[in-house]
């Protein structure tokens, strides 16, 4: 039987019947080095230094900062739940995605509340979110 040795010094089999050929784990970022751009995580985007000195990370709307994060159509919004029906957050990230002309997001909330319905049903209906996947509750 044809072996091959993993990162951590393991031995497997190169093949197993019914799952098919073995790829061993080489490390974290192994797989990254090799597979397409398109697979890879975008890079991050050092913050440009005035005078010496780090800028504020605060800008004037939160459009500017989606669209400074690189927010794309397509691209995934997660959302935190402490607010929980008094959070007005996930509404406002919305709007600035749509006054960005972003489509096609996908929401990845830990949840939301009755208060979400409105405004996710508005965005579903125009394109801005494409699909939610998350917990639902309220």
């Amino acid at each position: 039987m044809a072996t091959v040795t993993n990162s951590l010094g393991r031995v497997l089999p190169c093949f197993v019947p019914g799952y098919g050929p073995v790829r061993p784990f080489q490390g974290a970022f192994a797989v990254l080095e090799q597979e397409t751009p398109s697979a890879r995580l975008p890079p991050t985007r050092p913050l440009p230094r005035t005078s010496g000195r780090l800028p504020s990370k605060r800008v004037g709307s939160l459009a500017e900062a989606l669209s400074l994060a690189g927010i794309h159509d397509g691209s995934t919004l997660s959302f935190h739940h402490h607010l929980r029906e008094g959070d007005q957050v996930v509404g406002l990230a919305l709007k600035a995605a749509r006054e960005l002309q972003v489509t096609g997001l996908t929401l990845a909330p830990t949840a939301l509340f009755e208060v979400h319905g409105t405004v996710l049903a508005e965005h579903l209906r125009d394109g801005v979110v494409h699909q939610i996947q998350g917990s639902m509750n309220g």
